[in-house]
């Protein structure tokens, strides 16, 4: 009986897990400047919502705006998932589903403060890469 439940809940681990090793990437460029290469990151946002018809990011970084960046679903599974370019820093975020539910991510830490709109939210933070 908890053979299935257990065998779907670490395909869903197995499949977040390959979403977010994606997370914190360098950000590839033809020629990029010494600023450039150290203070943006590829990073990868997932969010497992398997009745959502529609996902989207808001955050610090497009100005809440549900519009600009939508997830995509990927698989039977629902999982959703973007990649966005982010500048080195911290940078406070949450997921619109069906455009009405504010969610936080429920991998990340909680944002201390709410969001602009007094929903809970979560906390990216863009690490700087070393300078060689």
């Amino acid at each position: 009986m908890h053979g299935p439940a257990l065998a779907a809940g670490l395909a869903l681990t197995a499949a977040i897990a390959a979403a977010l090793a994606l997370v914190d990437q360098p950000h590839p460029s033809s020629e990029p400047t010494a600023a450039q290469s150290h203070d943006v990151r590829d990073v990868a946002f997932v969010l497992h919502a398997p009745g959502a018809e529609r996902v989207a990011l808001v955050g610090d970084f497009n100005e809440w705006d549900s519009g600009t960046t939508s997830l995509v679903r990927t698989g039977n599974g629902g999982i959703w998932t973007t990649t966005i370019t982010l500048p080195a820093g911290r940078h406070v975020y949450a997921f619109v589903v069906n455009d009405s539910a504010w969610v936080a991510d429920p991998y990340a830490p909680s944002a201390p403060e709410s969001s602009l709109f007094g929903e809970p939210s979560s906390v990216v933070v863009v690490a700087t890469e070393p300078a060689l």
